[in-house]
């Protein structure tokens, strides 16, 4: 609206500018809405040891940087951290539920069952007892899982 504003027109003027600030509470809301993507930033091993929860020693970084434990990058003489890795790494190392370790555990020793089987019969026979024992290793979990469904309240 670019005319000059008058009595007349003041109402239609009114609603015109109350449509725009409608429009630009919309558009903000739908900006604190979507996520801001975070910059990633860089780290020396100082800002790295403050960003890090338990804050540890320099020592300890560098042990974990030669034992390949932490993700790092190294240019020249200088250790660089990208701070999206680092959080990747610290969420990583979350500790296992003990239903989560006895899982894993039940999972590698069907595994090495099934390779000593593999060692000590003949080829038709292992495949029919591998299909037993994933079948009883597959009707174990579907039990326990329904049991636990059946107790939760």
């Amino acid at each position: 609206m670019n005319e000059n504003i008058t009595l007349e027109t003041m109402p239609k003027a009114l609603a015109y500018l109350i449509g725009k600030v409608e429009a630009l509470e919309g558009i903000l809301k739908a900006q604190e809405k979507s996520p801001v993507p975070a910059t990633d930033s860089w780290m020396n091993i100082d800002e790295l040891r403050e960003y890090l929860p338990d804050k540890p020693a320099k020592a300890t970084i560098y042990c974990w940087v030669s034992n390949r434990q932490i993700p790092h990058h190294k240019g020249g003489k200088k250790l660089r951290f990208l701070q999206s890795e680092i959080d990747e790494w610290l969420f990583a190392r979350k500790r296992k539920s003990e239903s989560k370790l006895a899982l894993e555990a039940e999972e590698q020793l069907f595994v090495i069952k099934c390779s000593y089987r593999k060692l000590h019969f003949p080829h038709s026979l292992v495949i029919k007892v591998n299909i037993l024992c994933l079948i009883k290793f597959v009707l174990k979990h579907v039990n326990s899982i329904i049991r636990t469904l059946i107790s939760a309240p």
